[in-house]
Formats: structure tokens, C-alpha cells, sequence
């Protein structure tokens, strides 16, 4: 995991994303390594099936289906679930964005800059 998106969403989506691979993949002896490459489309089945499932556990489909800020893509609506739901306001924007194909939107809901201060930085070698 790396933090080269320095933002809530981003962050808790890898992770639940790699905690699936973990669980699906590396603790059944499936594969021995996985290896995303964030620039490559998500052509691999492993790859579709971890985004797929961490997308279902930060926010269950069932719920999401019925979210007005999904389709509106609007401040106000934003505010409004997330007020109604139990689910992090950066989850919610970054979920609204992902779907629209617009990382401009809602910009200032998804954490920029609230994750890597909790990670100082490492020193390797002599």
C-alpha cells in the first residue's frame, strides 16, 4: 500500500481493497503475490472481484442503490445522506466521484491531506 493519493477515500478503499485480496486470494494459497498496477485498466479477475467486493463492504449496493447524492452528484444531496447514513463523508464523495468519472467534484470532501501525517515518513538504508 502506498500513499500516493494522500485522501480518506482513497485510502480506505486500498485498504479493504488489499484486506480481500488477503483474505480471497493469498490466505487460500490461490496466488502468491498480487501486484496492482494503478495505471493499467482492471482487466484481471482478481482485480475486479477485490475492487468489487471493498466497494460492497465501505458502502453495500443495497443501501448505495437508493442514495439521491449518487445520481444528483449534488453538495446539498451529499449532506443530506450523509446525515441520514452511518457512512464516512469521504466514502460518500469518493464513491460519487469514482462513479461519475469526475474527480473534481466534492473535492473538498474527501480527506486531501488527512492520511499521510498519521504515517511519518521511513528511513532505509545505512
Amino acid at each position: 500500500m502506498t500513499l500516493r493519493y494522500d485522501r480518506l477515500d482513497h485510502f480506505w478503499f486500498v485498504l479493504i481493497h488489499e484486506l480481500v485480496h488477503v483474505k480471497e486470494h493469498l490466505r487460500r494459497g490461490t496466488v502468491e503475490g498480487v501486484f496492482d498496477d494503478l495505471e493499467a485498466d482492471v482487466a484481471d479477475q482478481i482485480e475486479k472481484e477485490a475492487d468489487v467486493q471493498a466497494a460492497e463492504l465501505l458502502i453495500p449496493e443495497k443501501i448505495w442503490r437508493g442514495a439521491v447524492a449518487r445520481y444528483t452528484r449534488s453538495r446539498p444531496q451529499w449532506q443530506h445522506w450523509r446525515t441520514i447514513s452511518a457512512f464516512s463523508p469521504a466514502i460518500i464523495a469518493g464513491r460519487i466521484r469514482y462513479e461519475a468519472k469526475n474527480y473534481v467534484i466534492l473535492n473538498e470532501l474527501v480527506g486531501q491531506g488527512r492520511v499521510r501525517k498519521y504515517f511519518p515518513e521511513a528511513s532505509f538504508g545505512a
